[in-house]
């Protein structure tokens, strides 16, 4: 294949192997397994020229996943249909999961084809479709740019994050940066910050420090 996606187990509530973990019918999870399995991984797949470019994806040059990258970049993106899922301005929203409900207020909308929608909360939460609406203030688009973008091999770029937010990535985070470079779990290469290996296999740990 062209593209891969490698992610640990994750176990959620409600699921029978969730349930069958607490009864002790499974064993749980080994971290330490999981983490030489990674390692496995990510030598197997750089041996027959993947390129690791996500902490959990993997493809063949100039095959990324485009979609991915939008939102590990945290840059806009518009959800069509039921369900879907859009991040445009400040605002994030998704709609009505219901295909049913979705085709019928669909059809009832009268709209001048000429109308155009603005960016707005009222705008927004006025599409019928629309089942939630949530206003992302800066200081949490500044920590969910840092934990998308640290996902990424290349990591997030020092001047692309002074030039969105109009303030220095280390005037914001100098503090969690040093820390965690201390640690080994980061490193600052080519004006940007990057998870190491390490930083990789516990990248959860990481990505809270900036929250």
């Amino acid at each position: 294949p062209e593209h891969l996606s490698l992610y640990c187990l994750t176990l959620e509530e409600g699921t029978l192997m969730n349930h069958q973990v607490k009864t002790g019918l499974l064993p749980e999870p080994d971290p330490d397994l999981a983490a030489d399995m990674y390692n496995l991984a990510e030598k197997l797949l750089e041996e027959n020229d993947y390129l690791h470019y996500e902490i959990s994806n993997w493809s063949k040059l100039d095959h990324e996943s485009l979609h991915n990258l939008t939102y590990w970049h945290n840059k806009p993106y518009l959800g069509i249909g039921p369900g879907a899922h859009s991040y445009l301005g400040t605002y994030r929203f998704h709609n009505i999961a219901s295909p049913r409900d979705y085709i019928t207020k669909t059809i009832n909308r009268t709209t001048d084809s000429q109308e155009s929608i603005g960016i707005s909360y009222d705008s927004i939460s006025n599409i019928p479709t629309v089942a939630s609406i949530e206003n992302i203030p800066q200081q949490l688009e500044m920590s969910e740019t840092m934990m998308l973008g640290l996902r990424l091999s290349q990591g997030v770029n020092l001047q692309a994050f002074s030039e969105r937010f109009g303030v220095t990535l280390q005037a914001v985070y100098g503090d969690q940066i040093e820390e965690l470079i201390s640690w080994g779990l980061l490193k600052e290469q080519d004006k940007s910050l990057t998870l190491t290996p390490r930083g990789k296999l516990l990248g959860n740990e990481v990505f809270l420090r900036f929250f």
